[in-house]
């Protein structure tokens, strides 16, 4: 008997004991409960708030309610039937407009994370979260405020506050004077004009601020001052036309992070960012059309962004202050159109490197023989015709290259490049990079011309289907910047041998004055004779026209210097010799010299000649 009853007793205990278990883990319609830890994670999409609540298991620790129905207002009574064990709260895309004063107090003391983003609150009591102590984590993003009053102040814990995409257009500095261990403060979306530095300046341990796409073109001078100790600083998508000079940097000293894309900048200051330490610079996405050498002195940076700017070159110049640590590079959808060889000079670190939509039509060898760090390429959507030998062998030491979507000229140039797709060097290195449309077959590399093979994969080219090459754009061939250089210096060689040969024509120099004017005439005292005798043939008598009173000067210098280098002054060649005396020979040399005596001193042989009266009227006149 006494068996019998203990036996129904431990039945009667296990039915309780099944019934008690069935209680904990039943879960509402439209919810799905999923055992985490020592709680529960349940998850509802519609129904109604006070019905979902009443047949929650009482050991939920996460509850997430998405398009649940309810009133319009959050109160008090709402969540009075809450699990006291919840650490994590959200309700989203469920119409809420007004959140009560003492919505989620005193039940949800436990709570750290409370997300109410993507409803319509425009309203938030003064007390609507008192009693949350322990709350880590809000998120108010997606809503209609545009104050938040005094209602951030019970929330002493706080660290993370997100009020992106509101109506706000000014943060007043009492409502988030509490909140002094905010270390992330998101904005995004708002609708600030302005910055200052008073909005921040009880935030001491703030480490995280975004204010991107709130409109902002002015930052006050004590902005940079209260934000000391901020890591990430995102100011993207607004609307700065000046950049902050240096000097207002100068007290982030912690800065990580910075994003200053889709800006309206123009230009950077010398010394930009001077004295800080970076791991991300974005400057994506403005205006910027060069960057002075001196603009990232002083900075150092491992991932820069400078894609999507108004850049129509990249100087090696501008990266050297940061490539002792520069990693990442981005310069994609810039109009660089060529690439200098020293473009990418020193840095040895670089481990990817994006130059896609630059409009390039050559990719130089040179440009990346030197980054030995060089792990990802992506040159896609350029113009590039063929891989050059050299550049080939800069693709075996990569891991990932996209080359998709460039102009392929399928001729004998493009041989080398078709036997590296061929081979197993290129065997999956060929994609598309992260972010890029997945859709797409990066390593199909097609020809886009002649028009024969467009279309045709690169690599299934045979020799016969590749045209041969013209003189002019062989390996060896000089780029044409120099062959225009080399014609110009041509023609202006031409131009100048033309002017000079007008010029002497004009002064009315002949070939044989010119000659005489740049060619030493050789003499040897031992021939004198022989060589005056020869010089005679070629000789222009002086004394033609003696009367003419418009001789010119080149003339009389011409006869006087003649009248002296020919006179003799030896009286043995003027004693007078019978020709029955004389050798043949020695008649032809005395006759010489009698032929040459017209300048000779002695007055005798003058009087000899039957014309000399003329002869020294016409020395006169010349002398």
């Amino acid at each position: 008997m006494k068996v019998a009853m203990t036996m129904k007793g431990l039945a009667l205990l296990g039915v309780v004991a099944l019934c008690c278990v069935v209680t904990a883990t039943a879960c509402p319609d439209k919810c799905r409960c999923d055992p985490e830890g020592r709680g529960q994670r349940v998850r509802c999409s519609g129904g109604h708030l006070s019905s979902l609540l009443v047949g929650l298991p009482h050991n939920t620790a996460r509850l997430l309610m998405d398009s649940v129905t309810s009133k319009q207002t959050l109160g008090h009574a709402d969540l009075e039937r809450a699990p006291r064990s919840l650490i994590h709260l959200t309700i989203t895309n469920s119409a809420l407009q007004v959140v009560e004063d003492s919505a989620f107090s005193p039940s949800l003391t436990s709570l750290q994370v409370l997300d109410l983003s993507k409803n319509s609150i425009r309203s938030i009591a003064g007390g609507a979260f008192t009693g949350l102590s322990s709350l880590r984590f809000l998120n108010l993003s997606g809503n209609q405020l545009s104050d938040v009053g005094s209602a951030l102040e019970p929330l002493v814990s706080l660290r993370q506050l997100d009020l992106g995409h509101n109506f706000l257009s000014e943060l007043r500095p009492a409502a988030v004077q509490s909140l002094s261990s905010l270390s992330t403060l998101c904005l995004d979306g708002n609708h600030f004009r302005s910055l200052t530095g008073g909005t921040f300046q009880h935030l001491a341990f703030l480490s995280e601020l975004r204010i991107r796409g709130c409109g902002v073109s002015s930052i006050s001078e004590d902005f940079f001052a209260s934000i000391t100790r901020v890591k990430l600083l995102d100011l993207g998508s607004n609307r700065l036309k000046v950049f902050p000079s240096s000097t207002k940097f100068s007290e982030l000293r912690q800065l990580k992070h910075l994003y200053l894309d889709d800006n309206e900048l123009l230009k950077l200051h010398p010394h930009q960012f001077s004295e800080l330490s970076l791991l991300t610079l974005s400057l994506a996405h403005n205006r910027i059309s060069s960057v002075p050498a001196d603009a990232l002195s002083g900075l150092t940076v491992e991932n820069l962004d400078l894609s999507e700017n108004k850049l129509l070159e990249l100087r090696g110049e501008c990266l050297q202050p940061v490539a002792q640590h520069l990693a990442v590079l981005n310069v994609a959808n810039n109009p660089i159109r060529v690439l200098q060889p020293n473009a990418f000079e020193g840095l040895r670190l670089l481990d990817t490197l994006n130059i896609s939509a630059c409009s390039l039509t050559v990719l130089p060898a040179e440009t990346f023989s030197g980054l030995y760090s060089l792990r990802r390429l992506d040159a896609s959507w350029n113009h590039v015709q063929n891989v050059s030998e050299d550049l080939v062998k800069v693709f075996d030491r990569l891991v990932t290259i996209n080359l998709y979507h460039n102009a392929w000229h399928c001729d004998c140039h493009i041989a080398p490049f078709r036997n590296w797709l061929r081979s197993r060097r290129s065997a999956h290195k060929l994609h598309c990079l992260p972010g890029q449309d997945q859709d797409d077959d990066c390593s199909a590399l097609r020809c886009a011309s002649p028009d024969k093979l467009a279309g045709k994969l690169i690599s299934s080219l045979l020799d016969s289907d590749l045209e041969r090459c013209s003189g002019g754009g062989g390996k060896g061939g000089l780029p044409v910047p120099v062959q225009i250089s080399i014609v110009l210096a041509c023609l202006l060689f031409s131009l100048g041998m033309l002017l000079l040969t007008l010029y002497l024509w004009r002064r009315g120099r002949t070939r044989k004055e010119l000659k005489q004017m740049f060619q030493k005439k050789k003499r040897r005292p031992d021939s004198r004779i022989e060589e005056v005798a020869e010089e005679d043939q070629d000789k222009i008598a002086p004394f033609v026209d003696c009367d003419n009173e418009s001789l010119k000067e080149s003339h009389r210098s011409f006869v006087f210097r003649h009248y002296f280098d020919q006179m003799v002054t030896d009286p043995k060649l003027l004693e007078p010799t019978s020709p029955s005396q004389v050798a043949p020979s020695e008649a032809r040399v005395g006759f010489a010299a009698q032929k040459d005596s017209v300048y000779s001193s002695d007055p005798a042989l003058y009087e000899a000649s039957h014309n000399s009266h003329s002869i020294v009227v016409g020395i006169e006149s010349t002398v």
